[in-house]
């Protein structure tokens, strides 16, 4: 059974998402970060890519800097001059490469950090620190309520590959 929330004025139906991820998903959508996998499907669950990240980061930057747009639209023939674009702004880690690849939770909380990075003040200890590579990222995250997990008191599970419903959360919540 379907939990999709109701058609919104000038947004598409996408049989996909869900009340839990409706708003997520219509602000990255709404702000051009993100587009649609398919006809009738965001692709919440499809894996997100390093090449995909890179121009959700191009974009976000652009848009928070009041830069015109690079790329209108995201595809795998531009996802090498998107990670070249967002070294150059200096929104991507070189640890995460230029190579397409599937990125995990902690990939993917790297990245968003780039856009949160001033905002949290008295990190308190993340829950389960010494799985991580960089503890004090994920804490920041965490600190300000961006971690794709249902309670902020649970692991965040770094090596589990990032979906695109996750970028849509986590880049959505540094809109909002």
């Amino acid at each position: 059974q379907s939990t999709a929330p109701e058609k919104e004025e000038g947004l598409p139906v996408w049989t996909d998402i869900t009340d839990k991820n409706c708003n997520h998903v219509r602000t990255v959508y709404k702000n051009y970060l993100m587009e649609v996998q398919g006809k009738e499907a965001f692709g919440v669950d499809m894996p997100l890519t390093t090449w995909e990240t890179a121009y959700i980061s191009v974009a976000l930057h652009e848009a928070l800097n009041k830069i015109d747009r690079t790329f209108e639209k995201y595809d795998e023939t531009i996802g090498n001059e998107c990670v070249i674009k967002a070294t150059e702004y200096g929104v991507w880690n070189d640890d995460l490469g230029v190579e397409l690849r599937e990125m995990n939770r902690e990939d993917l909380a790297y990245a968003v950090n780039y856009f949160v990075a001033d905002k949290a003040e008295n990190v308190e200890e993340f829950p389960k620190a010494e799985k991580y590579k960089d503890p004090e990222i994920l804490a920041n995250l965490y600190k300000l309520g961006i971690t794709p997990v249902a309670r902020k008191s649970a692991a965040y599970a770094p090596w589990i590959s990032a979906t695109r419903g996750d970028a849509a959360m986590m880049y959505a919540m540094v809109i909002d």
